[in-house]
């Protein structure tokens, strides 16, 4: 049974892994954007994913099946100066390719906007690539919020 938890500081590396895993699936399913990522880049995310495990702002979720890591979403809150209230991002959702694959990326983002909501998010926005969106969970999850 795969449960949906926040991120331990010491599984960081763990998700870094599935984000080097995530850019060569999109390096492969769309040759002509010459996806990428460097190491540093790597090392950037896996300091956001330390973050995400304690930050009040900031959270990783990953769906783990004892000390396997299937799966993982960030979200944060944003605080606007110009604007009243709080809003949150949706970031990186990703994970392995599997028969329960959509399913679990479904519980993540599901359990990432709930986390924004309760932590007062008025607004929630994902970015995506313009070029090849994904946005059919989105318009699930919003459509069941709304």
């Amino acid at each position: 049974m795969v449960e949906i938890r926040r991120i331990r500081v010491d599984e960081a590396a763990l998700v870094r892994e599935l984000v080097r895993a995530a850019t060569e699936e999109e390096a492969q399913r769309h040759p002509e954007d010459r996806v990428g990522i460097s190491e540093q880049g790597l090392a950037n995310l896996e300091t956001q994913f330390r973050v995400g495990a304690v930050h009040e702002d900031e959270v990783t979720l990953v769906g783990a099946e004892g000390d396997d890591i299937l799966g993982f979403v960030c979200a944060s809150i944003t605080r606007g100066r110009a604007t009243p209230g709080l809003g949150g991002e949706i970031d990186w959702l990703w994970a392995r390719p599997g028969p329960m694959r959509e399913q679990l990326e479904r519980q993540l983002g599901t359990e990432a906007v709930s986390w924004l909501f309760q932590q007062g998010a008025g607004a929630i926005v994902k970015m995506d690539d313009i070029r090849h969106p994904k946005r059919d969970l989105w318009e699930r999850l919003a459509s069941r919020v709304t």
